[in-house]
Protein backbone atom coordinates (compact mmCIF):
# COMPACT_ATOMS: atom_id res chain seq x y z
CA UNK A 1 0.00 0.00 0.00
CA UNK A 2 3.19 2.51 0.73
CA UNK A 3 4.47 1.87 -1.90
CA UNK A 4 1.56 2.06 -4.07
CA UNK A 5 1.24 5.49 -2.32
CA UNK A 6 4.75 6.49 -3.69
CA UNK A 7 4.02 5.10 -6.96
CA UNK A 8 1.26 8.00 -7.36
CA UNK A 9 3.23 10.62 -5.76
CA UNK A 10 5.96 10.04 -8.79
CA UNK A 11 3.34 9.72 -11.31
CA UNK A 12 2.07 13.21 -10.36
CA UNK A 13 5.68 14.50 -10.22
CA UNK A 14 6.49 12.83 -13.51
CA UNK A 15 3.70 14.08 -15.42
CA UNK A 16 4.42 17.58 -13.55
CA UNK A 17 7.65 17.55 -14.96
CA UNK A 18 6.61 16.51 -18.19
CA UNK A 19 3.89 18.81 -19.12
CA UNK A 20 6.56 21.77 -17.86
CA UNK A 21 8.92 20.28 -20.71
CA UNK A 22 6.40 20.36 -23.42
CA UNK A 23 5.20 24.07 -22.19
CA UNK A 24 9.01 24.75 -22.44
CA UNK A 25 8.52 23.96 -26.45
CA UNK A 26 5.97 25.93 -26.24
CA UNK A 27 3.40 22.49 -26.70
CA UNK A 28 0.54 23.73 -25.21
CA UNK A 29 -1.96 22.33 -26.95
CA UNK A 30 -0.90 18.76 -26.20
CA UNK A 31 -0.24 19.68 -22.60
CA UNK A 32 -3.75 20.46 -21.72
CA UNK A 33 -4.70 17.23 -23.78
CA UNK A 34 -2.42 15.32 -22.01
CA UNK A 35 -3.45 16.29 -18.64
CA UNK A 36 -7.03 15.94 -19.21
CA UNK A 37 -6.26 12.07 -20.53
CA UNK A 38 -4.28 11.89 -16.84
CA UNK A 39 -7.62 13.06 -15.36
CA UNK A 40 -9.78 10.49 -17.40
CA UNK A 41 -7.88 7.61 -16.58
CA UNK A 42 -7.39 7.86 -13.07
CA UNK A 43 -10.72 7.62 -11.87
CA UNK A 44 -12.14 4.74 -13.55
CA UNK A 45 -8.30 3.10 -13.26
CA UNK A 46 -7.52 3.81 -9.69
CA UNK A 47 -11.30 5.23 -8.85
CA UNK A 48 -8.76 7.11 -6.51
CA UNK A 49 -9.64 10.62 -5.89
CA UNK A 50 -6.22 12.23 -4.70
CA UNK A 51 -4.52 11.23 -7.99
CA UNK A 52 -7.91 12.38 -9.89
CA UNK A 53 -7.68 16.03 -8.07
CA UNK A 54 -3.96 15.99 -8.44
CA UNK A 55 -4.18 15.34 -12.32
CA UNK A 56 -7.15 18.20 -12.44
CA UNK A 57 -4.88 20.55 -11.08
CA UNK A 58 -2.08 19.74 -13.59
CA UNK A 59 -5.03 20.46 -16.68
CA UNK A 60 -5.39 23.82 -14.21
CA UNK A 61 -1.70 24.58 -14.54
CA UNK A 62 -1.62 23.56 -18.26
CA UNK A 63 -4.82 25.75 -19.40
CA UNK A 64 -3.42 28.90 -17.49
CA UNK A 65 0.25 28.52 -19.49
CA UNK A 66 -1.38 28.18 -22.89
CA UNK A 67 -3.60 31.34 -21.85
CA UNK A 68 -0.99 33.51 -20.27
CA UNK A 69 2.23 31.84 -22.18
CA UNK A 70 3.91 31.36 -18.90
CA UNK A 71 7.56 29.12 -19.31
CA UNK A 72 8.10 25.80 -18.37
CA UNK A 73 10.35 26.47 -15.33
CA UNK A 74 7.32 28.43 -14.01
CA UNK A 75 4.89 25.50 -14.99
CA UNK A 76 7.40 23.37 -13.28
CA UNK A 77 7.25 24.95 -10.22
CA UNK A 78 3.50 25.20 -9.81
CA UNK A 79 3.24 21.71 -10.97
CA UNK A 80 5.25 20.32 -8.06
CA UNK A 81 3.39 22.80 -5.61
CA UNK A 82 -0.13 21.63 -6.98
CA UNK A 83 1.10 17.94 -6.44
CA UNK A 84 2.79 18.70 -2.79
CA UNK A 85 -0.89 20.35 -1.49
CA UNK A 86 -3.04 17.48 -2.89
CA UNK A 87 -0.57 15.10 -1.23
CA UNK A 88 -0.47 17.11 1.86
CA UNK A 89 -4.18 17.08 2.39
CA UNK A 90 -4.80 13.62 1.97
CA UNK A 91 -1.67 12.88 4.28
CA UNK A 92 -3.64 15.28 7.13
CA UNK A 93 -7.23 13.81 5.65
CA UNK A 94 -5.55 10.43 6.40
CA UNK A 95 -4.39 10.86 9.79
CA UNK A 96 -8.17 12.28 10.62
CA UNK A 97 -9.42 9.04 9.23
CA UNK A 98 -7.55 6.81 11.33
CA UNK A 99 -7.82 9.28 14.93
CA UNK A 100 -11.66 8.77 14.27
CA UNK A 101 -11.85 4.84 13.36
CA UNK A 102 -9.88 5.06 16.64
CA UNK A 103 -12.30 6.48 19.01
CA UNK A 104 -15.23 4.91 17.49
CA UNK A 105 -13.31 1.64 18.63
CA UNK A 106 -13.52 3.43 21.92
CA UNK A 107 -16.97 4.17 21.83
CA UNK A 108 -17.86 0.51 20.37
CA UNK A 109 -15.47 -1.77 22.38
CA UNK A 110 -15.30 -5.55 21.54
CA UNK A 111 -17.77 -7.18 24.67
CA UNK A 112 -18.58 -10.14 26.09
CA UNK A 113 -21.56 -11.51 26.95
CA UNK A 114 -20.89 -14.37 28.84
CA UNK A 115 -21.55 -12.80 32.37
CA UNK A 116 -25.25 -12.16 30.87
CA UNK A 117 -25.57 -15.25 29.84
CA UNK A 118 -24.20 -17.50 32.48
CA UNK A 119 -28.07 -19.19 33.97
CA UNK A 120 -27.73 -20.65 30.24
CA UNK A 121 -24.76 -22.70 31.67
CA UNK A 122 -27.07 -23.68 34.37
CA UNK A 123 -30.00 -24.82 32.89
CA UNK A 124 -30.97 -28.59 32.89
CA UNK A 125 -31.44 -29.09 28.65
CA UNK A 126 -35.05 -30.66 28.32
CA UNK A 127 -35.54 -33.86 27.03
CA UNK A 128 -36.67 -34.92 23.69
CA UNK A 129 -35.24 -33.97 19.97
CA UNK A 130 -35.74 -29.83 18.99
CA UNK A 131 -38.95 -29.86 17.07
CA UNK A 132 -38.98 -30.42 13.48
CA UNK A 133 -39.80 -26.94 11.76
CA UNK A 134 -42.45 -26.97 9.24
CA UNK A 135 -42.79 -24.84 6.34
CA UNK A 136 -44.11 -21.78 7.51
CA UNK A 137 -41.71 -21.64 10.36
CA UNK A 138 -38.77 -22.42 8.31
CA UNK A 139 -39.59 -19.37 6.02
CA UNK A 140 -40.13 -17.58 8.71
CA UNK A 141 -36.57 -18.07 10.14
CA UNK A 142 -34.97 -18.09 6.76
CA UNK A 143 -36.33 -14.53 6.23
CA UNK A 144 -35.26 -13.37 9.92
CA UNK A 145 -31.62 -14.76 8.93
CA UNK A 146 -31.24 -13.00 5.73
CA UNK A 147 -31.84 -10.01 7.50
CA UNK A 148 -29.09 -10.45 10.15
CA UNK A 149 -26.72 -11.71 7.67
CA UNK A 150 -27.38 -8.42 5.58
CA UNK A 151 -27.36 -6.30 8.01
CA UNK A 152 -25.51 -2.60 7.40
CA UNK A 153 -24.95 -1.74 11.20
CA UNK A 154 -23.29 -5.56 11.69
CA UNK A 155 -20.66 -5.00 8.22
CA UNK A 156 -19.93 -1.49 9.85
CA UNK A 157 -18.94 -2.81 13.50
CA UNK A 158 -17.09 -5.88 11.64
CA UNK A 159 -15.20 -3.64 9.92
CA UNK A 160 -14.60 -0.81 12.43
CA UNK A 161 -12.30 -3.76 14.83
CA UNK A 162 -10.90 -4.93 11.60
CA UNK A 163 -6.91 -4.33 11.60
CA UNK A 164 -6.01 -4.53 7.80
CA UNK A 165 -9.35 -2.17 7.31
CA UNK A 166 -7.77 0.04 9.45
CA UNK A 167 -4.35 -0.14 8.04
CA UNK A 168 -6.50 0.44 4.70
CA UNK A 169 -8.64 3.23 5.27
CA UNK A 170 -5.59 5.08 6.80
CA UNK A 171 -3.36 5.36 3.31
CA UNK A 172 -3.79 8.60 2.54
CA UNK A 173 -6.04 8.91 -0.76
CA UNK A 174 -6.75 5.38 -1.76
CA UNK A 175 -8.49 3.55 1.48
CA UNK A 176 -10.63 6.79 1.44
CA UNK A 177 -12.17 6.75 -2.14
CA UNK A 178 -12.28 3.11 -2.20
CA UNK A 179 -13.45 1.98 1.20
CA UNK A 180 -15.76 4.61 2.53
CA UNK A 181 -15.80 6.61 5.96
CA UNK A 182 -17.51 5.25 8.55
CA UNK A 183 -19.32 7.42 10.74
CA UNK A 184 -21.52 7.60 14.33
CA UNK A 185 -24.39 8.55 12.83
CA UNK A 186 -24.32 5.04 10.46
CA UNK A 187 -23.87 3.36 13.81
CA UNK A 188 -25.97 4.87 16.77
CA UNK A 189 -29.27 3.65 17.43
CA UNK A 190 -32.22 5.37 19.07
CA UNK A 191 -31.81 6.12 23.00
CA UNK A 192 -33.97 3.24 24.95
CA UNK A 193 -36.79 4.31 26.04
CA UNK A 194 -38.88 2.59 28.99
CA UNK A 195 -42.39 2.38 27.30
CA UNK A 196 -45.68 1.47 28.86
CA UNK A 197 -48.54 -0.97 27.31
CA UNK A 198 -51.74 0.65 26.89
CA UNK A 199 -52.78 0.37 30.37
CA UNK A 200 -56.37 -1.20 31.27
CA UNK A 201 -57.13 1.82 33.13
CA UNK A 202 -57.27 3.87 30.02
CA UNK A 203 -59.38 1.49 28.18
CA UNK A 204 -61.97 1.90 31.48
CA UNK A 205 -61.80 5.46 31.39
CA UNK A 206 -62.19 5.69 28.12
CA UNK A 207 -64.71 3.61 28.20
CA UNK A 208 -64.73 -0.80 27.32
CA UNK A 209 -66.85 -2.32 24.88
CA UNK A 210 -67.89 -5.75 22.86
CA UNK A 211 -66.53 -5.67 19.31
CA UNK A 212 -65.47 -8.22 16.77
CA UNK A 213 -62.68 -9.47 16.57
CA UNK A 214 -60.09 -8.79 14.39
CA UNK A 215 -59.23 -11.37 11.04
CA UNK A 216 -56.75 -13.84 12.35
CA UNK A 217 -54.31 -12.55 9.45
CA UNK A 218 -54.27 -9.31 11.16
CA UNK A 219 -53.87 -10.48 14.43
CA UNK A 220 -50.73 -12.49 13.34
CA UNK A 221 -49.33 -9.24 11.35
CA UNK A 222 -49.53 -7.72 15.19
CA UNK A 223 -47.34 -10.67 16.38
CA UNK A 224 -44.92 -10.64 13.52
CA UNK A 225 -44.38 -6.56 14.30
CA UNK A 226 -43.48 -7.83 17.78
CA UNK A 227 -41.68 -9.96 17.14
CA UNK A 228 -39.43 -8.10 14.40
CA UNK A 229 -38.83 -4.95 16.87
CA UNK A 230 -38.34 -6.96 19.85
CA UNK A 231 -35.04 -9.12 17.72
CA UNK A 232 -34.08 -6.49 15.67
CA UNK A 233 -30.78 -7.15 13.96
CA UNK A 234 -29.74 -3.78 14.34
CA UNK A 235 -29.65 -3.87 17.97
CA UNK A 236 -27.82 -7.61 17.86
CA UNK A 237 -24.52 -5.14 16.24
CA UNK A 238 -21.53 -7.20 15.54
CA UNK A 239 -21.35 -10.83 16.79
CA UNK A 240 -18.31 -13.16 16.39
CA UNK A 241 -19.05 -15.19 19.82
CA UNK A 242 -20.84 -14.81 22.90
CA UNK A 243 -16.76 -13.15 23.95
CA UNK A 244 -16.52 -11.33 21.01
CA UNK A 245 -19.39 -8.96 20.38
CA UNK A 246 -19.68 -5.34 19.29
CA UNK A 247 -22.30 -2.62 19.68
CA UNK A 248 -24.86 -5.05 21.31
CA UNK A 249 -28.30 -4.00 23.03
CA UNK A 250 -30.63 -5.97 24.66
CA UNK A 251 -33.39 -7.23 23.50
CA UNK A 252 -36.49 -4.71 23.68
CA UNK A 253 -39.90 -2.41 22.07
CA UNK A 254 -38.36 0.57 20.63
CA UNK A 255 -42.04 1.25 19.68
CA UNK A 256 -45.33 0.31 21.35
CA UNK A 257 -47.51 -1.87 19.11
CA UNK A 258 -50.20 0.11 16.85
CA UNK A 259 -53.97 -0.23 18.24
CA UNK A 260 -55.95 -3.17 16.13
CA UNK A 261 -59.25 -1.34 15.03
CA UNK A 262 -60.96 -0.86 18.65
CA UNK A 263 -58.66 -3.31 19.87
CA UNK A 264 -55.97 -2.14 22.08
CA UNK A 265 -53.26 -4.12 23.28
CA UNK A 266 -53.51 -3.93 27.80
CA UNK A 267 -51.00 -6.59 28.51
CA UNK A 268 -47.57 -7.47 26.83
CA UNK A 269 -45.08 -9.74 28.77
CA UNK A 270 -42.26 -12.08 28.13
CA UNK A 271 -42.26 -15.68 28.52
CA UNK A 272 -38.93 -17.07 29.31
CA UNK A 273 -38.52 -20.84 28.95
CA UNK A 274 -34.12 -20.71 29.46
CA UNK A 275 -33.60 -18.68 33.04
CA UNK A 276 -36.13 -20.06 34.97
CA UNK A 277 -36.55 -24.07 36.47
CA UNK A 278 -40.22 -23.78 34.39
CA UNK A 279 -42.14 -21.18 32.15
CA UNK A 280 -42.31 -18.01 33.81
CA UNK A 281 -44.01 -14.67 32.64
CA UNK A 282 -42.86 -11.66 33.25
CA UNK A 283 -44.98 -8.94 34.70
CA UNK A 284 -44.47 -5.60 33.76
CA UNK A 285 -46.95 -2.74 32.63
CA UNK A 286 -44.14 -1.61 30.77
CA UNK A 287 -43.14 -3.23 27.43
CA UNK A 288 -40.79 -6.12 27.07
CA UNK A 289 -37.04 -4.74 28.15
CA UNK A 290 -34.27 -7.93 28.67
CA UNK A 291 -32.59 -4.55 30.35
CA UNK A 292 -34.86 -4.07 33.15
CA UNK A 293 -36.07 -7.65 33.12
CA UNK A 294 -34.31 -8.49 36.90
CA UNK A 295 -37.07 -5.53 38.16
CA UNK A 296 -40.08 -7.00 36.92
CA UNK A 297 -41.62 -9.97 39.20
CA UNK A 298 -41.89 -13.03 38.04
CA UNK A 299 -45.42 -15.04 37.68
CA UNK A 300 -46.66 -19.01 36.57
CA UNK A 301 -48.18 -18.89 33.47
CA UNK A 302 -52.04 -18.81 33.16
CA UNK A 303 -54.32 -21.78 31.64
CA UNK A 304 -54.62 -19.93 28.37
CA UNK A 305 -50.31 -19.66 28.27
CA UNK A 306 -49.61 -22.88 29.68
CA UNK A 307 -51.99 -24.47 26.95
CA UNK A 308 -51.05 -22.40 23.93
CA UNK A 309 -47.00 -23.06 25.07
CA UNK A 310 -47.41 -26.23 24.35
CA UNK A 311 -48.78 -26.01 20.68
CA UNK A 312 -46.24 -23.55 20.17
CA UNK A 313 -43.84 -26.50 20.81
CA UNK A 314 -45.52 -28.67 18.47
CA UNK A 315 -45.62 -26.74 15.37
CA UNK A 316 -47.25 -23.36 15.68
CA UNK A 317 -46.00 -19.95 16.02
CA UNK A 318 -48.79 -18.10 17.12
CA UNK A 319 -51.65 -18.85 18.87
CA UNK A 320 -54.98 -16.81 18.89
CA UNK A 321 -57.99 -17.28 21.18
CA UNK A 322 -60.70 -14.56 20.09
CA UNK A 323 -63.75 -13.07 22.15
CA UNK A 324 -65.74 -10.23 22.09
CA UNK A 325 -64.43 -8.68 25.52
CA UNK A 326 -60.72 -10.65 25.25
CA UNK A 327 -58.35 -11.23 22.48
CA UNK A 328 -55.14 -13.84 24.08
CA UNK A 329 -52.16 -14.32 21.96
CA UNK A 330 -48.99 -16.00 22.29
CA UNK A 331 -46.01 -15.99 19.84
CA UNK A 332 -43.16 -17.66 19.38
CA UNK A 333 -39.43 -16.28 19.86
CA UNK A 334 -37.26 -19.40 17.87
CA UNK A 335 -33.85 -19.55 17.85
CA UNK A 336 -32.43 -18.77 13.87
CA UNK A 337 -28.65 -19.30 13.46
CA UNK A 338 -27.68 -15.35 14.11
CA UNK A 339 -29.00 -16.72 18.00
CA UNK A 340 -26.39 -19.89 17.64
CA UNK A 341 -23.18 -17.85 18.27
CA UNK A 342 -24.45 -16.95 21.54
CA UNK A 343 -26.68 -18.93 22.65
CA UNK A 344 -26.48 -22.32 23.53
CA UNK A 345 -29.42 -24.01 21.54
CA UNK A 346 -30.20 -25.70 17.93
CA UNK A 347 -31.83 -23.60 15.46
CA UNK A 348 -35.75 -23.76 15.56
CA UNK A 349 -35.51 -23.94 19.19
CA UNK A 350 -38.33 -22.14 21.30
CA UNK A 351 -36.50 -19.49 23.46
CA UNK A 352 -40.01 -17.78 24.97
CA UNK A 353 -42.88 -16.32 24.16
CA UNK A 354 -44.49 -13.06 23.76
CA UNK A 355 -48.05 -13.06 25.79
CA UNK A 356 -50.82 -10.46 24.37
CA UNK A 357 -53.89 -9.37 25.47
CA UNK A 358 -55.86 -7.15 23.57
CA UNK A 359 -59.25 -5.59 24.71
CA UNK A 360 -61.99 -3.54 22.61
CA UNK A 361 -62.74 0.36 23.61
CA UNK A 362 -66.02 2.22 22.62
CA UNK A 363 -66.80 3.75 19.73
CA UNK A 364 -66.64 6.95 21.30
CA UNK A 365 -63.20 6.29 22.91
CA UNK A 366 -61.43 5.39 19.29
CA UNK A 367 -63.19 9.11 18.47
CA UNK A 368 -61.36 10.73 21.41
CA UNK A 369 -57.86 9.12 20.19
CA UNK A 370 -57.60 11.21 17.07
CA UNK A 371 -55.44 13.08 19.38
CA UNK A 372 -52.81 10.76 20.44
CA UNK A 373 -52.64 9.70 23.91
CA UNK A 374 -49.72 10.32 26.49
CA UNK A 375 -49.57 6.56 27.59
CA UNK A 376 -46.46 7.94 29.48
CA UNK A 377 -42.04 7.14 28.83
CA UNK A 378 -40.98 6.92 31.87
Amino acid sequence: MVTYFALRCGLLVFAAIGFSLLIRRKHYALAVVLSIGLSAFSLPVFSDLMLLLGSLALVGICVLSAVVRTSGTTALILGIAAVTVTTGSYVRSSFNERNDLLALRTMYPIQSLSERLEYERERVAESGPVPILNASQEESIVRWEDDFRHNRRASMLERLHDDVYLQFVSLPGFGLTRMGRLRPTLLELPVPQRLKVFPEEACLRAGMGTAVPPTDEMLQSLVQQGHNDFLDPDRMGYVSDRDHVVGFQPHRFDERPQPVERWRIVQLELVSLLKHDKPSAYSSDELPDMEHLDEAPVRDLDTFESQALARLRADEDVVIHSGETEIRMLGSLRASSGCLSCHDVERGELLGALSYALRPVSQAAVAEEDSPLEWGVR
